[in-house]
């Protein structure tokens, strides 16, 4: 790579390349995005997207800028710079025409299953579309951009070295200067976008400041690579007198061999150390159940020490029958059955299935009107939200079974999904036989509840087979919170529409006012009920959006995605990421409907998608309250634990 006259990095015009651009990336990186981020998180969006930036431009410089005089390189950086933004730029006008052409299609034939807050995101190809598109898009603009800014690092080269102080310094001034204006402009867009239940936006300086961090901590990471292979390289030819080029090329090899197997270890080792989430014993959630109807309880098998920490949070987030008799104002109640396998209670899942129906049947849970089957998220996760629901305004005529199929959180067990929807769809054929031999008027309804990671792995138990896999396995209706974009479920029934569901049976919703909206006989053709906001990263997190622009960065926009946010290649991919960890923010005592929380729609939906009766508005408001004031002391519990663990 071509480097001036000097190693002084004020010299070096492949340094100035890469500098410009990734100020220029750095400062876009501030736009609001779906969920508000804190200073830490913006810098880390702000750090990468400069690192980025740095190696597009310095790359470009070092390709491109060898004719050996400044005219020449600019000539040819220049005609590099206008193909490369002309072709992207045609490009982008065949996807969004390509976009607009689909939108029209999807209008006409499935109108009617919109609602005004919700639009289908598919912002992965159909496998009817051209796949080298987006990537020859995304291609060009980087190229076109690194181009840019290698031409103003050959400007810098040109200049004589005695000037390059002076004109160094007057670049640096005009890049902080429009890098200001664009922070500035980017924290009041953020502002604007998330005023109404969210923290104020990044603090500018303090998160430049740890960008060039992180940005530097990248750099350091990629230069080492290349001085290890450089290190190893010299060693083979000068040691052990291997020729120069198999030198090079073993070099290489054995450099990205060690740094793998180094990652690896890191890796392994963070991992290991999650898996501890699964035994942390909570503050209020230390002592076993004294009631026989959930598991761990008096006659369960189960150890409470078995179920894992999410498994403890299900059976012992249960209101007893005095509980529900008093909130709900009827004496006649009965307490609501928890049955919960962990992951530790046996060492397979066919195993865990049989355990989840042996408890089924010493609570007698198949004598309940209602049974919810649950389909826990990576770290054995289900919101006991909607199931205490169903205990009050059933009067305790509800039982829930969850088999847990991993102990990591969501993040690290995607590739667990398929295992998951397995072991959900074994938990059902086995429920299934239970039942086989009993009269249809003595068996309970089955649902299926399942919510983020749980939902895709739910719904993967259904896979190819539409609503015909609900009757197949007995289930009524489903109920799936927050799915992640991978589902195939999902995919097939509302977006590529490959598996055909009669009309009405599947509601996609943004919020619980279009499943209230329906009449008697439209609420009775649903069979299942997909809940999503608009807004919601992990509806929309995926490979894809890092080198095309979403639909649902396209006119109209689902809502709660801020007008003001732009797609930008690579970059908003890892703006989606940091979303989705800031995508839940709950406040104890609180229910609230953003992001990916879906605290203030569940108890409704709930109801709804079950086809349940609702109380009388005073009898529900008074539930809603006293279920927030529930939520409110079981983290009051928790609290204590986590000062003492400070002070400690």
């Amino acid at each position: 790579m071509t480097t001036g006259s000097s190693d002084e990095w004020l010299h070096r015009p492949d340094i100035w390349s890469g500098l410009v651009l990734a100020g220029a990336l750095g400062g876009r990186s501030f736009q609001p995005t779906l969920m508000p981020r804190p200073t830490a998180h913006q810098a880390l969006v702000t750090g990468v997207s400069g690192a980025l930036g740095f190696g597009i431009g310095n790359l470009t410089y070092g390709v491109f800028a060898r004719t050996g005089s400044a005219p020449g390189d600019i000539a040819l950086v220049g005609g590099v710079a206008a193909s490369s933004f002309g072709l992207s730029r045609a490009i982008e006008a065949v996807l969004h025409r390509r976009h607009d052409d689909r939108d029209r299609h999807d209008d006409r034939d499935h109108h009617d299953d919109r609602d005004h807050h919700h639009r289908h995101d598919d912002s992965e190809p159909r496998a009817s579309r051209v796949e080298w598109e987006p990537l020859v898009h995304t291609a060009t603009s980087a190229l076109a951009a690194g181009a840019t800014a290698a031409a103003i690092g050959i400007v810098v080269r040109a200049v004589p070295a005695d000037r390059r102080p002076a004109v160094g310094a007057g670049l640096a001034t005009l890049a902080t200067l429009t890098g200001a204006r664009a922070i500035r402009k980017g924290i009041r867009a953020q502002h604007d976008a998330h005023t109404e239940f969210d923290p104020p936006p990044a603090k500018p300086l303090p998160a430049v400041t740890q960008s060039v961090g992180v940005a530097g901590g990248l750099v350091v990471l990629v230069s080492g690579f290349r001085h290890t292979a450089g290190v190893l390289a010299r060693v083979l030819d000068q040691r052990l007198g291997v020729p120069p080029r198999a030198s090079r090329w073993i070099g290489r090899g054995l450099a990205v061999s060690a740094w793998a197997v180094s990652g690896k270890a890191v890796a392994d080792t963070f991992v290991s150390s999650l898996r501890v989430y699964d035994r942390v014993v909570d503050a209020g959630f230390d002592r076993a159940p004294s009631s026989p109807m959930r598991s761990s309880g008096p006659g369960s098998p189960i150890a409470f020490a078995r179920l894992g920490r999410e498994g403890r949070r299900f059976v012992l987030n249960t209101p007893t029958a005095e509980t529900i008799a008093t909130v709900m104002g009827v004496p006649a109640a009965i307490e609501g059955i928890r049955v919960f396998v962990g992951y530790s209670a046996a060492a397979a899942d066919e195993e865990r299935v049989e355990l989840a129906i042996d408890e089924l049947h010493r609570t007698q849970a198949f004598d309940r009107g209602l049974l919810v089957v649950g389909c826990p998220a990576g770290n054995g996760y289900v919101n006991t939200l909607p199931l205490e629901v169903l205990d009050y305004v059933r009067l305790g005529d509800v039982a829930a079974v969850a088999v847990q199929y991993g102990r990591l959180p969501s993040f690290l067990t995607l590739n667990r999904t398929t295992r998951g929807g397995r072991t959900h769809r074994l938990l059902l054929e086995r429920i299934q036989q239970e039942l086989a031999g009993r009269d249809p008027a003595d068996r309970p309804r089955i649902v299926v509840y399942g919510e983020s990671l749980g939902a895709w792995a739910g719904q993967d138990a259904f896979l190819h087979q539409g609503v015909d896999g609900l009757d197949a396995l007995g289930v009524d209706r489903a109920l799936w919170v927050g799915t992640p974009f991978y589902s195939g479920w999902r995919r097939e029934v509302l977006v590529d529409r490959t598996v055909a569901v009669p009309a009405g049976s599947v509601l996609e919703i943004g919020d619980p006012e279009p499943i209230r909206n329906l009449t008697a006989d439209e609420r009775a053709r649903v069979r299942a009920v997909i809940l999503g906001h608009g807004y919601d990263p992990v509806r929309y997190l995926s490979v894809g959006v890092l080198v095309r622009r979403p639909p649902w960065l396209h006119e109209p926009r689902p809502w709660g995605v801020p007008p003001t946010m732009d797609w930008l290649p690579g970059i908003t991919g890892i703006q989606l990421i940091v979303d989705a960890v800031n995508a839940t923010r709950p406040v104890p005592g609180v229910f609230r409907s953003t992001g990916h929380e879906y605290t203030a729609d569940l108890p409704s939906v709930t109801l709804d998608a079950y086809d349940q009766p609702r109380p009388d508005p005073t009898r529900w408001d008074a539930l809603l309250d006293h279920l927030r004031a529930v939520d409110a002391e079981r983290a009051s519990h928790r609290r204590p634990a986590r000062e003492s663990q400070v002070r400690r």
